[in-house]
């Protein structure tokens, strides 16, 4: 992911990727990585408007809540904080900040 956020791709190399799409009149893409979300802006402008993105991180969050919830993992502790920390070498990105805000969590860092 931070090779990705730091060397992203052309738009040519992105444009050649989505190439084999073109006959599909796909009108909705679902980033199914959550590391997509890295070059969304490069995504939109290959695509334009006429594609929408969906961003898979807020289902990618329920998906380890029910897990959690299935291997009784989940904190026990009411006082416990609970926190997000995300991969990198530098400061977590504003976007990072209002995820971890939407579902009560302290952006604790990067890792």
């Amino acid at each position: 992911a931070e090779a990705l956020k730091e060397r992203k791709p052309s738009l040519r190399a992105i444009a050649v990727e989505l190439d084999g799409f073109a006959c599909c009149a796909l009108d909705t893409i679902v980033l199914g990585c959550t590391h997509f979300i890295l070059i969304e802006e490069e995504l939109r402008q290959v695509l334009g408007e006429r594609i929408s993105l969906v961003d898979s991180r807020a289902g990618v969050t329920r998906q380890l809540q029910r897990v959690l919830q299935a291997e009784d993992m989940e904190s026990q502790s009411p006082e416990g904080e609970h926190c997000l920390y995300v991969t990198g070498q530098s400061l977590p990105e504003e976007r990072y900040r209002l995820f971890a805000a939407r579902y009560g969590l302290k952006l604790a860092g990067t890792l």
